[in-house]
């Protein structure tokens, strides 16, 4: 990351600190909520919480990105990037910025204040199963997931664990939460690590797996939630609890959101094909891109996004980092010199030309365009036509 990363999160602090509490949670909505009412106590309910939960990730799912692509040494900006793309990159982060929405975070905390407030999570089926445990499981480690970038993002932010239902609620005084609190507070408070809800008695570390409505859209439903180990490893690498974060990483590698197999390790490759052509291995690309759970997938999580533009929150990624139609072939934001010098700077690649699978030294000469040098993985996501 940036060295000004820190100087970021206090600009932010201080910066953001103006934004009025309105602005926080100022979250509009269709919907009437009855507050004396305990409304999840049946499965659609609950389904319908959680999915209602899913659909506002979809408002943070590009700024997740940005924000931390463009404030890290991977990529650069352009004379075609926007100006609230720009003032990202340039810590330059104003009220009026599109991506500067922090209500929107707030939006997904309070329907999951809501949730975990009403919900009956001690409600049992004819076998004695929480029936509820999975979507408790799963609501809780969102709000604790969305709270992390929250704070990751502004430096300080108020903290509210109970759903605002008036606007009484909306207008008192929240305590002024930075990231040691709130990595304490889910850690220890909250109780993602201990609570006997979210146990296996199996399991030396917590560990519940997410629900599973299906395929939704052609999507594996499962692979919408943040992965409960997953989570706690951050929650405690961030509070400078390493080897507490290293067994939990280790123990979701293991175990696989659920699976009982290990992530692949496999010989996927770009490569070669002769020693004067080049040629990409689509492989490398689906290795990461691949929808499923299946052998080859190294993917963990997703927030799915709309289809079509006209429904609401349909990604613009592809249009920023991609030359496409929408954008008249122009990306906005380009590799950076840092990431092209560090691919450049590796020596071997993988040649499997006749189908013999050798380690060669990468030819650093004018035999091989210059980006082509070195890992030869970066030139199979970012490569140009020069006659078109």
């Amino acid at each position: 990351m940036k060295l000004n990363k820190i100087k970021l999160v206090l600009g932010l602090a201080l910066g953001l600190s103006l934004t009025s509490c309105q602005k926080f949670y100022d979250v509009e909505s269709s919907h009437l909520i009855e507050a004396d009412k305990n409304h999840l106590v049946d499965a659609n309910d609950t389904i319908y919480s959680v999915t209602g939960i899913l659909n506002k990730l979809q408002a943070i799912a590009d700024r997740t990105i940005l924000l931390g692509e463009l404030r890290g040494d991977l990529v650069n900006i352009n004379k075609h990037t926007s100006s609230d793309l720009r003032d990202i990159a340039n810590f330059q982060i104003g009220e009026d910025n599109k991506y500067n929405v922090p209500s929107d975070y707030y939006a997904i905390i309070n329907n999951c204040n809501y949730f975990i407030a009403n919900v009956d999570s001690a409600q049992q089926n004819n076998r004695g199963d929480r029936i509820f445990k999975k979507e408790y499981a799963a609501v809780k480690s969102i709000r604790a997931w969305t709270y992390l970038q929250l704070v990751l993002n502004y430096g300080k932010v108020p903290f509210v664990t109970k759903p605002i239902l008036s606007k009484e609620d909306a207008e008192k005084s929240y305590p002024m939460y930075g990231i040691n609190d709130i990595c304490d507070y889910f850690l220890y408070d909250d109780g993602l690590a201990y609570d006997p809800e979210l146990q296996d008695s199996t399991q030396n570390i917590s560990y519940i797996e997410v629900p599973n409505y299906g395929d939704v859209n052609s999507k594996p439903s499962r692979l919408f939630y943040v992965p409960l180990r997953l989570l706690l490893g951050d929650l405690n690498l961030w509070a400078g609890n390493y080897l507490r974060a290293a067994e939990y990483y280790h123990k979701y590698i293991r175990l696989r959101n659920g699976e009982n197999s290990a992530y692949p390790t496999t010989n996927m490759a770009t490569n070669w094909s002769n020693d004067n052509w080049l040629g990409w291995s689509s492989s490398y690309i689906s290795f990461f891109m691949d929808e499923s759970v299946g052998s080859t997938s190294e993917l963990i999580t997703m927030i799915p996004m709309e289809d079509i533009p006209s429904n609401g929150n349909y990604s613009q990624l592809r249009d920023i980092f991609n030359s496409t139609g929408n954008n008249d072939y122009v990306a906005q934001v380009n590799p950076s010199k840092v990431l092209r010098d560090l691919s450049a700077a590796q020596n071997y690649y993988y040649n499997k030309w006749d189908g013999d699978g050798e380690i060669k030294i990468v030819p650093k000469d004018g035999t091989v365009p210059e980006r082509y040098w070195g890992d030869l993985r970066l030139g199979t996501v970012w490569n140009y036509d020069q006659n078109g």
